[in-house]
């Protein structure tokens, strides 16, 4: 055991110098064990600082080693993570690698959409058809042929006031007809879940009211019958359903069936590829799906085994089903039902080999081609029942600020149908066109629009435009109203000129109001006493319509 002379430390193996205080050590040469008493020393020198400076350079060097250590350590760290998080799934498969791409595109939005329409029919407090606001209707005729002199005349001096406020619940509507700024008709409707209500005051000044019930046994009673159950029985339907389910139901459904997705049948290349229809030319990675029959078979067994045992999918399936059920009269026949879904899941069973036989034997192939996240091309092709190659394709090129185009092509060796579009978005302007070409025939929407703004109509202002095989046949421009709000200008062009229909909506929240007289309750009416009140409002509106005759010819 050594001892530092200086500040006492002690040392089995000791070093040159003590690394607590820096002063020389001397190994002790002597067989004293560690019980051995410490001899005496005389106090420490004044030693020069040289020597310290070697273990102190020692510890930095120590120090140094550790820190660099721990840095390298950290941006491997950072390396691996970022690999991660920003290569994606670059490291994986190219079978999960095409997987996951139709997930993205296609199955993940399907399954949002359908149990996001699921919520909607069960949910008891929808507000999807909220809305409140005031607007007014007017016209503007231009028909250049003589006989339409009077249209031009009685269309240019007529307007509409329109007024709506409806929840979820209720619902308020009004109308006021007027002629050259006279009103001549005005009402108010008024509606919940168990009555509606009507006044018209230039033809009858009392409110009347009618149970919703009463009203249908009175249109049935006179040869008019109306389904008033039918929502109701949509969403008895779908009671047993949630979103959440339904959407696990086609998540699983979406692993079932990407399971004939495997290493052996998906290639990868990295190649140009031609965008036929954009006529465009791509350096792409290219992933080919060739399954064969034994994929097809496993992958529809397993689905079969799992819509046999899955509670939401057959929940699914006898909602859809009862939905035909709705409007005939028949109450749905839930064994027959049972029956059907269990007849659907036994010929998918046993037809499961004939299906993968025929898929393998039409020579199917799904191309996909993909630069970074974008994809350029996703193209099936498979020959059908008459040897004709059959190819589904999808077609994409161009950025927004650039320029994008999108095209779906289905085409066989006879004929073909294209649904393309294309666009520019500059800042907040959207510039583009949609057009359908099948048979020869070409539909085409032209959109120049400020997606910055919108009418309370959810329309952007701009213009829209409807060309058929390169005519125009009517445009829509939304903007500032002249009078404030927003105007829609419908144009309707023809051979004898333009119709035109203008809509100024307030934009905001309706001003309209129950109606200030007590309600008649007319749920008890008899027929007669009922045809007593539309006799009287007849008369009334005979009146006015002659003092319209007057105004607009003479």
């Amino acid at each position: 055991m050594v001892t530092c002379p200086n500040c006492g430390e002690q040392y089995e193996n000791p070093g040159k110098f003590c690394s607590k205080c820096g002063t020389p050590l001397e190994a002790d040469s002597s067989t004293a064990t560690p019980d051995t008493a410490v001899p005496e020393v005389s106090p420490a020198p004044q030693y020069d600082p040289a020597p310290e400076s070697a273990p102190v350079a020692t510890l930095k060097k120590s120090r140094k080693t550790i820190v660099m250590a721990a840095v390298v350590a950290a941006v491997l760290l950072v390396a691996i993570v970022l690999s991660v998080v920003l290569l994606g799934g670059a490291l994986k498969s190219p079978a999960a690698k095409f997987i996951d791409i139709h997930k993205n595109m296609y199955l993940s939005p399907l399954s949002s959409a359908v149990s996001s329409s699921v919520d909607a029919i069960t949910s008891k407090s929808s507000n999807a058809l909220a809305y409140s606001g005031d607007m007014t209707l007017s016209f503007n005729s231009r028909l250049d042929d003589y006989y339409y002199s009077d249209t031009n005349a009685i269309f240019n001096a007529l307007s509409i006031g329109l007024s709506a406020d409806i929840s979820s619940k209720e619902g308020l509507f009004g109308f006021i007809v007027s002629y050259d700024d006279d009103a001549l008709l005005s009402g108010t409707i008024t509606a919940d879940k168990d009555s509606i209500g009507i006044q018209l005051p230039e033809l009858d000044s009392k409110y009347y009211t009618i149970t919703l019930d009463a009203l249908l046994n009175m249109l049935e009673e006179n040869g008019i019958p109306i389904d008033s159950d039918s929502a109701n029985e949509t969403k008895e339907l779908f009671k047993e359903l949630s979103g959440k389910d339904v959407q696990k139901l086609l998540d699983d459904i979406s692993e079932i069936l990407t399971s004939c997705v495997t290493k052996e049948n998906v290639t990868k290349e990295k190649r140009k590829i031609e965008l036929s229809y954009l006529d465009k030319d791509v350096e792409c990675t290219v992933y080919t799906f060739t399954p064969d029959e034994d994929d097809i078979e496993a992958m529809l067994k397993k689905l079969a085994d799992y819509l046999e045992s899955s509670k939401t999918a057959y929940e699914l399936f006898y909602a859809v089903y009862g939905l035909s059920y709705i409007g005939t009269g028949y109450e749905t026949d839930d064994a027959q039902i049972r029956d059907d879904y269990d007849d659907f899941i036994d010929e998918l069973r046993a037809n499961a080999r004939d299906i993968g036989t025929d898929m393998a034997d039409s020579d199917f192939t799904w191309i996909t081609a993909v630069n970074g996240k974008r994809v350029y091309l996703d193209k099936i092709i498979f020959r059908d029942s008459y040897s004709s190659t059959v190819s589904i394709s999808y077609e994409s090129y161009g950025e927004p600020k650039d320029g994008r185009r999108d095209a779906i092509v289905i085409e066989d060796e006879w004929d073909s149908m294209v649904l393309s579009s294309e666009y520019e978005l500059d800042g907040k302007k959207l510039k583009g066109s949609l057009s359908l070409c099948y048979d020869y025939e070409d539909i085409e929407i032209e959109y120049d629009v400020d997606i910055s703004k919108k009418s309370s109509l959810g329309l952007w202002y701009g213009t829209y435009k409807v060309n058929y095989d390169g005519d125009r046949v009517c445009k829509l421009s939304v903007d500032e109203g002249k009078s404030g709000g927003s105007d829609h200008e419908f144009a309707a062009y023809t051979d004898d000129g333009t119709f035109t229909a203008i809509l100024n909506t307030s934009d905001k929240k309706s001003k309209i109001k129950l109606p200030s007289v007590k309600p008649t309750d007319i749920s008890d009416y008899t027929l007669d006493e009922l045809a007593d009140i539309f006799e009287d409002m007849g008369r009334e509106l005979e009146d006015i319509m002659y003092d319209l005759y007057d105004k607009i010819y003479y």
